[in-house]
């Protein structure tokens, strides 16, 4: 009787082994498929990641790129004419900015300062012919200001288109109307959609066909053809009947709002008081030729002569009539000096206006761009899906309960691009970069 049961005892049944076997076995294989599950879910999370995090990278440094071309452009904002060696030109005040004609200063004072001696020497004299050659000074010193007057218009006008110009193609270079006009903002858009893909794990998951219409897809996403914030999804079924879908957001602010400065007076205004300049010069120089020829008259005038002391100032009527002619013309030139220093006063003093769009960048007597209101950031988003499959045995499908289930991911990704690099005038640094804000 011990002996029986003692035999029981060590020898289990071959029933409960196959219990026991198959229990370790199910255990195994539920193990198996919590690691490839795992694995799995954690390799497609990394394709995931990985993806938002390239095209927000890529996006922002193509916008990066833009703002350093419009830091550089604000830096050296010059018509080539600007450059020449000449006081007729508009050239570089030293701040980067181009502000002020070189003959608004030196020149212009310097002829300002000789016509008014040669008025004081012609009124100065003792003899009405010793007047003469002071008044003829005098009109060929205010014919040159009203041709370095007109040289100005003809400068200010060149350099004012130019700037426009220049302006504009700035502003289209870094957000123009989208399609044939390639820009920074277009291109960013592309490119960040385009890498975002390229790093999604796709192209290692498709047949020959797959790759083909992968290759069409990325094609598609051109510049101004995927705007900011537009899902783009690509989707394919595999060779075993199992549909995938990756899609994809990029999105940053759309570049419309700019602040500029401009010259506090506009072409119009400059010319108008630049022409009343000129008229007062041409008023000055018809008083100067009436002084001189009173100042001709003179030596005939034998009743003064003969009656007076027509060597001392003031005694000569006529003398003293010519002498009233030179203070005219010296005063007239004196509101024609006035009215050119109101004028390089506009041309001087800045304003700023705010535009609220690229095509509307075009504002008068422009200077340079002293911002753009942008948060400077961008985000990209991505969901993949993969559907699973059932597990095959070797005797066909298994049961529903062994199903391969379906593995989604998400993730988002932010990055900024300002970096230290700013945009105002003088003060303008092409240091703007990208860097992450956040990832998840």
């Amino acid at each position: 009787m011990f002996a029986n049961l003692f035999k029981a005892i060590s020898y289990p049944k071959k029933s409960q082994v196959t219990v026991y076997i198959f229990t370790v076995m199910a255990t195994l294989v539920l193990t198996a498929f919590i690691v490839v599950e795992v694995g799995k879910t954690a390799k497609d999370k990394t394709f995931t990641d990985n993806s938002v995090d390239a095209g927000a990278l890529a996006t922002a440094s193509v916008m990066a790129t833009g703002f350093n071309y419009i830091a550089e452009k604000n830096g050296t904002h010059q018509s080539d004419h600007n450059k020449k060696e000449s006081d007729k030109e508009l050239t570089d005040n030293g701040d980067g900015q181009g502000e002020i004609p070189k003959i608004l200063k030196d020149v212009m004072e310097k002829v300002q300062t000789k016509l008014e001696e040669y008025v004081k020497e012609a009124i100065g004299a003792e003899l009405c012919w010793d007047s003469i050659t002071p008044a003829e000074n005098a009109i060929e010193r205010a014919e040159t200001e009203i041709k370095n007057c007109n040289e100005l218009l003809e400068d200010l006008k060149a350099y004012d288109e130019k700037q426009r110009e220049d302006m504009k193609n700035q502003a289209d270079n870094l957000y123009g109307e989208s399609g044939n006009q390639k820009n920074y903002y277009d291109t960013s858009i592309s490119q960040g959609y385009k890498i975002a893909f390229q790093n999604a794990g796709v192209s290692h998951r498709l047949g020959r066909l797959g790759q083909q219409m992968y290759s069409a897809f990325l094609q598609s996403l051109e510049p101004g053809s995927v705007q900011s914030g537009e899902p783009k999804t690509f989707f394919w079924v595999d060779g075993s009947g199992r549909p995938h879908m990756v899609t994809v957001i990029v999105q940053t602010e759309q570049v419309s709002n700019w602040s500029v400065v401009t010259a506090e007076d506009n072409v119009e205004t400059t010319t108008r008081k630049v022409n009343d300049a000129i008229k007062f010069y041409n008023e000055a120089i018809d008083w100067f030729n009436e002084a001189i020829s009173t100042y001709s008259e003179c030596p005939w005038d034998w009743p003064c002569i003969l009656i007076f002391d027509c060597f001392g100032k003031g005694i000569c009527e006529t003398k003293d009539l010519g002498d009233t002619f030179m203070d005219l013309g010296e005063q007239a030139s004196k509101d024609g000096r006035d009215q050119w220093r109101s004028a390089i006063e506009g041309l001087k003093n800045n304003k700023t206006i705010e535009r609220g769009s690229s095509s509307d960048l075009e504002p008068e007597s422009p200077k340079y761009i002293k911002d753009i209101h942008h948060s400077r950031t961008v985000s990209a988003m991505s969901f993949q899906f993969h559907m699973g499959s059932p597990i095959k045995s070797v005797y066909g499908d298994m049961d529903t309960m062994t199903f391969y289930p379906p593995v989604q991911s998400s993730a988002v990704s932010t990055f900024n691009y300002d970096g230290s690099g700013k945009i105002d005038g003088k003060s303008a640094s092409s240091s703007h970069s990208s860097g992450l804000i956040s990832a998840f």
